[in-house]
């Protein structure tokens, strides 16, 4: 263990946490025994920063503690629903329960802070804060000892994520979220603009479907099978009509064809088509058809990289 930082040292629960002794059996535990301890706490992420220090939620506080990588000491408290916060912070730049706190970068000579969260507004106590749930970015001042919310994304129908969620600053500024118990993910532009919003299960507002966090990247599909051809005689030009798919596949960008006598060692270059779409149509006029010619289509990548090629083809007479 390099550091330790023990909440029950360095808060006074009955003080900060949203869920005081006196709150009763439930989720915050009521603190009878060890198997229904006191969660007065309830830490639901942590974050690194470059100069290895920590940013550590306590959703049952509604709080961001900065805490330092090598002490173990806290550096700042952002937000806390009874007090103790380190900024000022506007009621409308609140928030409370919250998820998935990151940092998201300094300047002005670490005078300035930006850290990101999902803000559930809402506990399944059930306790709110706002009506609904939303994801936002906030800039610490330490200066002025202000915190403000720069940006916001609310859900596009008010929904109100009582447990979980997550938010993703994508390379192109956009936000995705993920809406936690409510069971439904977002993408929005930098300005706000809902890019599309879908829900997880086709149950009204996909209760039945949740997600802890949800993340948007890129997907590469490398199938496991060869690409699949087929190939006619042409009825217009006496050629040969090549159709050719690959299921799965997300990196094929053209298609070579070549024409052999079956058993020939030998194949014809026919030519290079872009891709379109999932299944690709070439038509090439300039082959003998004869009926033992085959066909053998090539996958080729970004890069001129063959990626696969498929099974020969006898071509089908008319």
């Amino acid at each position: 263990m390099l550091i330790q930082n023990r909440a029950n040292a360095d808060f006074d629960g009955d003080l900060d946490s949203a869920f005081p002794l006196t709150f009763g059996p439930g989720l915050p535990g009521s603190g009878r025994n060890e198997t229904d301890a006191w969660n007065y706490f309830h830490t639901n992420s942590v974050d690194k920063d470059d100069d290895g220090n920590y940013l550590v939620s306590a959703r049952n506080v509604a709080a961001l503690f900065k805490i330092n990588g090598t002490s173990g000491e806290i550096i700042w408290q952002l937000g806390g629903l009874h007090g103790g916060s380190d900024f000022e912070i506007a009621p409308e730049d609140g928030f409370g329960f919250e998820h998935h706190a990151r940092f998201r970068g300094r300047r002005d000579n670490g005078n300035i802070e930006i850290v990101s969260l999902f803000d559930n507004g809402a506990h399944s106590a059930p306790i709110q804060t706002n009506p609904f749930s939303r994801a936002r970015v906030y800039e610490l001042d330490h200066r002025k000892g202000t915190a403000k919310a720069i940006r916001t994304y609310a859900a596009p129908d008010g929904l109100s994520a009582h447990t979980q969620g997550s938010v993703q600053i994508l390379p192109n500024e956009n936000v995705f979220e993920n809406w936690g118990q409510a069971g439904a993910i977002t993408e929005f532009d930098y300005n706000g603009k809902v890019l599309f919003h879908s829900y997880l299960d086709s149950a009204p507002y996909g209760v039945d479907v949740q997600s802890y966090r949800g993340f948007r990247y890129n997907w590469t599909g490398r199938p496991a099978e060869e690409p699949a051809v087929a190939a006619l005689q042409s009825r217009k030009h006496g050629g040969v009509d090549v159709y050719v798919s690959w299921n799965g596949d997300t990196e094929t960008t053209a298609w070579r064809f070549y024409a052999q006598s079956d058993g020939s060692e030998t194949a014809h270059w026919l030519g290079e088509v872009d891709r379109d779409g999932f299944e690709t149509f070439a038509s090439f006029r300039d082959v003998s058809i004869n009926e033992d010619t085959v066909i053998i289509a090539e996958a080729v990548a970004e890069g001129d990289r063959v990626l696969d090629k498929t099974k020969v083809f006898l071509v089908s007479l008319p």
